[in-house]
């Protein structure tokens, strides 16, 4: 076996141990879910449910609240956070 063969074994398997090592860590390690179920319509959405413990119940949401901006920004659509949130308005 030369030297080129080698190395490229090496290669292979260093990026399949780094792929694998990758997957997990996502999937121990994965960011948690935001706990509610909203309904958009209009410029708004209204949370409909709340989960027990979770993100949005420690942050003050609760069903029926209408929430009208998300990080400064007008809701015209479904939100797909792609982070936590710095600010929403609740009114």
């Amino acid at each position: 076996m030369n030297r080129l063969t080698l190395a490229t074994i090496v290669a292979v398997a260093a990026s399949f141990f780094a792929y694998f090592a990758l997957l997990v860590y996502c999937d121990l390690w994965r960011p948690e879910d935001s706990g509610f179920a909203a309904d958009y319509s209009g410029n708004r959405m209204v949370i409909t449910r709340v989960i027990p413990n979770s993100p949005a119940e420690r942050a003050g949401l609760r069903p029926h609240d209408v929430v009208t901006t998300a990080d400064g920004k007008t809701i015209r659509k479904v939100v797909v956070a792609k982070g936590p949130l710095v600010s929403v308005v609740v009114s």
